[in-house]
């Protein structure tokens, strides 16, 4: 009787945290909270730290629409509080530490032109913004502040702002196109680019088996932090036949651990003989997903989360929550899976699973998605923006895809970049590494 008990509480334990952290009750909670603290806000800097924050908690309407006007003041009329703001309460990336997962895809040229600098991360938005002179880095090169998360953490995003000239653009790639509207409202200086950074996938770095060879039913790739949402799978397995062969691929984050997830699965009786894999090089990853008929994430909130667009290029039919807050929610359709409807997870997944060979996500994907594509398209956005600033564009950027963070694939390009990379880090030791071409990808 304890042992059920035991695992009663654990189930119960761990969807409350998830109403509490994604449900609409524990939203408006912490909205009501941040409210009541804004008062209590007796220095500026706290008072930017707390709106930015808040601002992150809601959509669009009159409350989020005066709280950016109050931080757009600050920015451009007190930049030192926001900058301040960011050096007190924004401690991720303020370590010293160089940047990492951060590519250059062009080196400054002559005339003014600019080179281009593409960072994923707000820690390393924060190492650059803490670590250079910003308005000198940016009348030299245009960086991309690639969000890890939707939304975006908005105070370091303030923090550029504030500390770049009161002309210059900041290029802001969301990871959520919902977000875009929200981020291009949050300061005019913001330019937004149209599509997610997920697309920059290399399709040639997966190679799917024939439908008749693919033995795993469905994978599942994600880190073991809550967000993740693991319970929705192992709840949902219980009603699925126990053949299923069920393969979960992951990495501690926040503390959370493989055992704390194969107790989950056991707290709900799941039927199959689920395998975990922890830790395990990409390649083998990759290997994984070409082997697998299909592959779903269960999220309700995250960033671009590029496993869902390389279960695409694996020509795996992708599983999302319906109504969930994650970028690539927007690429489901007939051809690609399913949107798995809460409350009706179950027969969603077996649908996704049995009609997995009648859906065609890998030719879609080559169709719509990419990393050879996505590279045409900001390249161009990027002319475009300096024609705007009548800057010259004579140089295009280097091929990008990601393996698993941002890289420049062609060994030719890397060579051509290295003088680039040693000026800047010469400029910028602490900051910029001298391998930050080789070390972006890690």
């Amino acid at each position: 009787m304890s042992g059920v008990l035991e695992r009663a509480k654990i189930r119960w334990r761990v969807q409350l945290q998830d109403t509490i952290s994604y449900g609409t009750l524990g939203r408006t909670g912490r909205v009501l909270l941040s409210l009541a603290m804004l008062p209590l806000s007796f220095s500026a800097t706290k008072r930017v730290a707390r709106e930015t924050a808040l601002i992150r908690l809601l959509g669009a309407g009159a409350l989020r629409s005066w709280l950016v006007r109050r931080v757009q003041r600050a920015i451009d009329q007190h930049p030192d509080v926001v900058i301040a703001a960011h050096a007190t309460f924004g401690s991720k990336g303020l370590d010293g530490k160089p940047v990492t997962r951060t590519a250059m895809l062009k080196g400054a040229g002559a005339n003014g032109e600019r080179g281009v600098l593409y960072s994923l991360f707000e820690y390393n938005w924060a190492r650059i913004a803490a670590g250079t002179n910003v308005r000198d880095l940016l009348r030299q090169y245009d960086v991309i502040w690639v969000a890890s998360w939707s939304p975006t953490d908005y105070l370091p995003l303030a923090r550029v702002l504030a500390d770049s000239d009161p002309d210059t653009p900041i290029y802001v790639q969301a990871s959520n196109m919902e977000e875009v509207p929200l981020l291009e409202a949050f300061h005019p200086r913001i330019r937004v680019i149209p599509f997610l950074p997920c697309e920059a996938i290399d399709p040639a770095a997966f190679q799917p088996l024939p439908r008749d060879q693919r033995d795993i039913d469905l994978l599942v790739i994600s880190n073991w932090a809550p967000f993740k949402r693991h319970f929705e799978l192992f709840r949902a397995l219980r009603s699925l036949p126990a053949s299923l062969r069920i393969v979960c691929v992951g990495q501690p984050e926040l503390g959370h651990t493989r055992d704390e997830i194969r107790r989950l699965a056991a707290s709900y009786g799941v039927p199959q003989e689920i395998e975990f894999h922890e830790s395990i090089p990409p390649t083998e990853v990759r290997v994984m997903q070409d082997r697998s008929k299909a592959a779903a994430i269960f999220s309700r909130r995250e960033g671009h989360c590029m496993s869902a667009v390389e279960a695409l290029f694996a020509d795996a039919s992708l599983g999302l929550m319906d109504g969930g807050h994650v970028g690539p929610v927007i690429y489901i359709n007939e051809a690609t899976g399913v949107r798995l409807r809460p409350g009706h997870v179950s027969e969603d997944l077996a649908r996704l699973i049995a009609d997995a060979p009648a859906r065609t996500p890998r030719e879609w994907a080559l169709k719509h998605l990419g990393s050879p594509g996505a590279t045409v398209k900001l390249n161009a956005w990027l002319r475009e923006q300096a024609a705007g600033r009548s800057l010259p564009w004579t140089t295009d950027i280097a091929s990008m895809s990601w393996v698993p963070y941002p890289w420049v694939d062609d060994a030719l390009a890397r060579e051509g970049l290295a003088p680039a990379v040693a000026a800047l880090h010469r400029e910028f030791p602490a900051v910029f590494g001298a391998d930050l071409v080789e070390a972006s990808r890690k």
